[in-house]
């Protein structure tokens, strides 16, 4: 990865991460909201953070096909202790680990070394819209 890519990475993980979250689905929102930009009285979650990462590096250039939606389990929280369903964007920069841009961390980090203990459990097929496990 050159660092013109480390620099373009970050500085999107960060100024996406900056919009502010909204949990609360809205009285109108349809079943399975997704969006890129964030819309008045609509949730906006990690789910949608990930489309406007992945939509601002295709303007900059980036192959569609290595811009993935990552799916996992998030680390255990609360009493008893359970795991939140979380997606973040998985880039492949051509090296051999993908890089991840997470809307709980303003930290770009490789796959292989998230800075929570997540549980990967499902990607998205490179160019598609089906997913398949992670291995």
């Amino acid at each position: 990865m050159t660092e013109e890519q480390q620099k373009q990475l970050a500085e999107i993980n960060l100024s996406v991460n900056a919009l502010p979250y909204e949990e609360a689905v809205g009285a109108h929102e349809p079943m399975d909201w997704w969006t890129d930009l964030p819309v008045e009285g609509q949730s906006w979650g990690c789910r949608d953070y990930v489309l406007a990462k992945a939509d601002r590096l295709r303007a900059l250039g980036w192959a569609a096909a290595g811009l993935q939606v990552l799916l996992c389990w998030s680390e255990p929280m609360g009493n008893p202790p359970t795991r939140n369903y979380h997606a973040v964007l998985a880039v492949d920069t051509g090296d051999s680990a993908k890089m991840i841009l997470d809307s709980r961390f303003d930290e770009v980090y490789q796959m292989d070394s998230p800075p929570a203990d997540y549980v990967w459990d499902r990607i998205q097929v490179p160019g598609g819209v089906e997913f398949e496990p992670v291995q």
